[in-house]
């Protein structure tokens, strides 16, 4: 919340003065770190865990890099920061262009199922749920 009374009153116009290559990466920080804040009940628990994040030491043997998490890794650093480029921000305005024809339509349409699918399958597989809304 504060962050937001923040970019309305003043912010927002040093972020432009800035660009988007620091805005971006500062706004993503702010975000992740008062994610940890809502997840977690217990404040002091909280701290550490964004001290941890923020200490960059992830080889203490309770984090383990494996193939999964350096594809996820990868999939949510591409999607979260796709319009970085003029290139990028091109292809997705296109993409959300409301001119689709039948084909575009059905395209988009069955990968979007397929994805939602392959989503909802990974998560019910595993043991923990991350969703953060199902503890309310």
């Amino acid at each position: 919340g504060l962050f937001l009374v923040m970019e309305r009153l003043f912010l927002g116009k040093v972020f432009l003065k800035v660009g988007k290559v620091i805005a971006l990466p500062i706004t993503f920080i702010v975000v992740i770190t008062t994610w940890v804040l809502f997840r977690n009940e217990d404040l002091s628990y909280a701290f550490q865990v964004i001290q941890k994040m923020y200490s960059f030491n992830f080889f203490d043997g309770k984090f383990a890099m494996n193939n999964d998490f350096v594809v996820m890794a990868v999939l949510a650093l591409l999607i979260s920061f796709f319009t970085l480029t003029k290139f990028t921000k091109q292809f997705q305005e296109k993409i959300y262009d409301h001119q689709f024809n039948p084909a575009s339509r059905w395209l988009a349409l069955g990968t979007g199922v397929i994805l939602f699918y392959v989503s909802l399958s990974y998560v019910s597989a595993l043991e923990f749920n991350p969703f953060i809304y199902f503890r309310f």
